[in-house]
């Protein structure tokens, strides 16, 4: 049976609840990596942290020199300088006075290299003396130019040693009136200082945090362990509580729609009951031992049965057990079990017979009991036919109501008789087959007797 309006949610929790939580795979999967991750990230932040320092520091120290020099060539060319700084033309005089005051700062301040740019690009000095005159087209010169704001290139030179390329613009307004260009190198000073005191501190926090996972692996592994004994454990529990219950006790719980449960459904079943014969008397002779396993294999065979052929134990009581067949081909199924299970009986050693009922009819489906005891169990009068007519059965022998014979159009059954059974105002129609051959019988044995009336 399939309740209605279950909710998902909790039957998807009840079946994730079937496997551990998988806490190892996750630590390696996420964990690690993340942590990974992280001191990578943290390496970047360095670097760039590295980097960034250093070019401001020397970005701050290059306008510092480019200051102190602007303000001693001014002194050494005042004039030539008042007319760079003016935006004037400068006569060659003037360039040649310049270029002489820009040698000397050059030498004074010990500087590896040195440009001084006019607005348009042009070189006025250089270390080089050939570049000077040149128009310089780099682009960070331009921006410089144009926005007022100092820049920084990095060129790598032929021996592999990196240089920062300083253009630091001079004078106020809104445009410079003119920008130097320092150069710098990496080799040492600055940036090695701020690598030397940072990576040591990347170094430890990596080493701290190899250290804390290689102590979480153990920690781990045995939690993984823990959690999968546990789930074990769990899913075990669970398996044994299902065998004491029925199937649809069991979706019951797993939809966890109590409430619809507890309010029922009506269903239209093929019911199987079957009950050993002379079970008291056998029970007086044998041992509490021997009388326990017999009816476990018993009920073994019952349960194999219903089940093999598509049914479902609703209870089993004492040496008595209900079957419930729903949905399609349901009569056949139910007739086929209890024809198997007559067949199965007959050529076992086991020193008991049943005797089988099977009638189709509605009933009502859901939880009964109290909020402390529930079992999900069906009730009706179909049901109480099932067992009066699994009642007035013999050993060996099916006692099944004509209209789900007619149904499954069974040819093998005696011919159509009437059972009165208490409670119910017409007689029930019923056939009769025998494991060993149908055979009339007048009395079947004290549970009743056929075409007579008499009440079950």
């Amino acid at each position: 049976m399939q309740l209605k309006n279950q909710s998902p949610s909790i039957a998807a929790a009840a079946v994730a609840l079937e496997a551990p939580y998988p806490l190892a795979r996750n630590f390696y999967a996420r964990l690690l990596p993340l942590a990974v991750l992280v001191l990578s990230a943290v390496v970047v932040v360095v670097a760039l942290t590295v980097k960034a320092s250093t070019e401001s520091a020397y970005l701050a120290h290059a306008t510092r020199v480019a200051d102190n020099i602007g303000a001693d060539v001014s002194k050494k060319s005042p004039e030539p300088w008042k007319r760079l700084m003016r935006g004037e033309e400068l006569s060659p005089a003037d360039l040649e006075a310049l270029v002489g005051s820009f040698t000397a700062e050059q030498a004074e301040y010990r500087l590896s290299g040195l440009k001084v740019y006019d607005l348009g690009g042009r070189t006025l000095y250089s270390s080089d003396p050939a570049d000077i005159g040149d128009i310089e087209k780099n682009p960070t010169l331009r921006a410089v130019i144009d926005s007022g704001r100092a820049g920084v290139v990095r060129h790598e030179e032929a021996d592999g040693t990196e240089t920062l390329e300083l253009y630091v613009p001079f004078g106020g307004g809104e445009r410079p009136k003119a920008v130097f260009e320092l150069y710098e190198s990496l080799s040492g000073g600055l940036q090695k200082t701020l690598q030397d005191s940072l990576w040591p501190v990347v170094g430890t926090l990596a080493a701290l945090l190899a250290l804390a996972l290689l102590l979480l692996v153990p920690v781990i592994r045995r939690a993984q362990e823990a959690i999968a004994a546990r789930t074990s454990a769990i899913v075990d529990m669970r398996q044994r509580l299902e065998r004491l219950v029925s199937r649809q006790a069991v979706d019951a719980a797993r939809s966890g729609d109590f409430d619809g449960a507890r309010r029922g459904a009506r269903l239209d079943l093929t019911l199987l009951y079957a009950d050993a014969r002379n079970f008291t008397a056998f029970c007086e002779a044998a041992t509490p031992e021997d009388a326990v396993g017999v009816l476990n294999r018993l009920i073994s065979a019952e349960v194999e049965e219903i089940e093999r052929h598509g049914g479902d134990v609703d209870k089993i009581v004492g040496d008595g057990i209900l079957g419930r067949f729903e949905g399609p081909d349901r009569e056949r199924r139910a007739l086929g079990a209890a024809m198997a299970l007559q067949q199965r009986l007959a050529a076992s050693d086991l020193p008991l017979r049943v005797g089988v009922g099977l009638f189709s009819g509605p009933v009502v489906a859901g939880l009964l009991g109290s909020e402390g005891r529930l079992d999900f169990t069906i009730i009706g009068d179909s049901v109480n036919v099932a067992a009066r007519l699994c009642a007035a059965a013999q050993a060996g022998e099916i006692v099944a109501d004509d209209a789900t014979l007619a149904v499954t159009k069974a040819e093998n059954f005696g011919e159509a008789g009437t059972l009165a059974l208490k409670g119910r105002a017409s007689p029930v129609v019923v056939r009769r087959w025998s494991v060993g051959g149908w055979q009339a019988r007048d009395k079947p044995d004290g549970h009743g007797t056929v075409d007579q009336g008499v009440a079950i």
